[in-house]
């Protein structure tokens, strides 16, 4: 069977003569949910087929705008629906258990970041993934930034030997009004996290120093240091209290440094003498990823999945740790 696609599904497919539309569904209605729906709605071969949430209000707001049908759980979309995969974009306290439910009946799963809100929360969903063998892709965004694409090539062929990777991103927090009851580690460190793994693998070492400005219970403000067995030094910067955003990561290398600005989408690859500012074509980097998604859901394997969501929270659980050790 493929990862994929249940034996249920692949005899549906057949027996429809619909093998290359892909039915999905969404949970979770609030922005990003909608930015889910909005992105689906403009894939090729794709058919977003119905909305979920527990406030059926904003299930039946999303299904209008949307074209599809509203339901007020996944439990009833999936007994409803054919679905071939379900994108679960819901409070991180809600995603694991949703993203249970979705495994056992053996659909594809596109699980938003933080995936948990603890490594041994996730590693239940990951034996259930592993027992169901259906397909689940981490939402790790940023991969399929086009800017990053363009670091990632910086690196490789324009600033020798890479030495560090050095991270800033910071915001005020939106999320205390949604009640997201974790910190700024899960909700914005962890995008720097995959990328850094990305670029060098698996840290050998990591430290973290946090704060606790607004919040006892939840850091506001975090420090990382990771070093990767090359030699490489990393250091992310996060936090919820600056007023205004900041989303950049410079590569400083033997040669030269590059920084690439996600919101942006723009690189400056900078040497002594000079600063080369390479074109970019701009792309929405959520519709890359959707894009990502469906394509492995059509082929039987993603680009991402729980492997890489695993490594990634054993990182981020190590980084906690440390941040709370000094409490």
């Amino acid at each position: 069977m493929l990862p994929g696609l249940s034996i249920a599904m692949m005899q549906r497919h057949l027996t429809e003569g619909t093998w290359m539309v892909i039915r999905v569904g969404v949970v979770g209605c609030g922005w990003f949910g909608r930015a889910h729906c909005r992105t689906y709605k403009t894939l090729s071969g794709v058919e977003l087929a119905a909305v979920a949430d527990r406030n059926k209000q904003k299930a039946l707001e999303a299904a209008r705008d949307y074209s599809c049908r509203a339901y007020s759980s996944l439990e009833e979309m999936l007994k409803r629906e054919k679905l071939d995969a379900v994108s679960i974009a819901v409070t991180p306290q809600m995603l694991t258990r949703v993203a249970i439910e979705a495994a056992r009946e053996g659909v594809g799963i596109l699980l938003e970041k933080p995936l948990a809100t603890s490594l041994s929360e996730y590693e239940e969903l990951y034996k259930v993934v592993k027992k169901a063998g259906c397909m689940l892709m981490p939402g790790f965004i940023e991969l399929f930034n086009p800017a990053y694409r363009a670091l990632k090539n910086a690196i490789r062929c324009e600033i020798g030997e890479l030495y560090l990777l050095s991270s800033k991103r910071i915001g005020w927090n939106p999320k205390r009004e949604v009640k997201w009851e974790v910190g700024v580690i899960h909700d914005l460190a962890i995008h720097d996290i995959y990328l850094f793994r990305d670029i060098c693998g698996e840290p050998s070492k990591i430290s973290c120093r946090a704060g606790y400005i607004l919040n006892s219970k939840f850091e506001d403000i975090a420090v990382i240091t990771m070093e990767f067995p090359s030699g490489v030094l990393g250091i992310i910067e996060t936090n919820w209290l600056t007023p205004t955003g900041e989303r950049t990561l410079r590569a400083t290398g033997s040669k030269g440094s590059a920084e690439v600005d996600f919101l942006a989408q723009s690189l400056d690859i900078k040497f002594r003498e000079r600063t080369v500012k390479p074109h970019i074509r701009r792309e929405e980097p959520l519709r890359v990823e959707l894009q990502a998604f469906v394509d492995g859901i059509r082929r039987g394997e993603a680009d991402l999945n729980e492997e890489d969501g695993l490594s990634v929270w054993k990182i981020l659980q190590q980084a906690i740790d440390a941040a709370r050790e000094r409490l």
